[in-house]
């Protein structure tokens, strides 16, 4: 008799513990999500970086960039960040976001500045958003 109850609590215990993972993992999401992007061209501005980045399916897309994000101030991480390409990859930018809106930017690109990716904006261009303070219109 006691063999069974035993089997019956050590049975009821095994089949509770896939249910119990099923709860706790639910609260290990991650408030951030990411997107890699492959990177056509960064052009460098006055003020402003103007990048030329890759749609899928087809085409390019365009958006600026302000060099601001790439400073940070005790109230506010920086927003923007450059990283060294590595190797023989392609450049790309990874746009990260917290809870669903956009947090900060990266752009891995070869930091010699005489790399074909990097160009320079025309003569007397400016961007009516160089001082925006998010990267939403991003059209993939």
């Amino acid at each position: 008799m006691k063999k069974g109850f035993f089997l019956t609590v050590l049975t009821a215990v095994l089949l509770s513990l896939p249910i119990a993972a099923e709860e706790s993992s639910s609260s290990n999401t991650s408030p951030y999500s990411y997107e890699n992007i492959p990177i056509y061209q960064v052009q460098d501005g006055p003020d402003f970086y103007l990048v030329i980045y890759a749609k899928y399916g087809a085409g390019a897309g365009k958006v600026t960039i302000p060099k601001s994000w790439a400073k940070a101030d005790k109230d506010t991480a920086a927003k923007l960040k450059f990283r060294q390409l590595p190797g023989n990859m392609n450049p790309y930018m990874t746009v990260i976001k917290k809870d669903g809106s956009f947090y900060k930017v990266y752009i891995t690109v070869s930091l010699n500045r005489s790399n074909s990716v990097w160009g320079k904006v025309p003569n007397g261009a400016k961007a009516d958003d160089a001082n925006k303070t998010t990267l939403e219109d991003i059209q993939l």
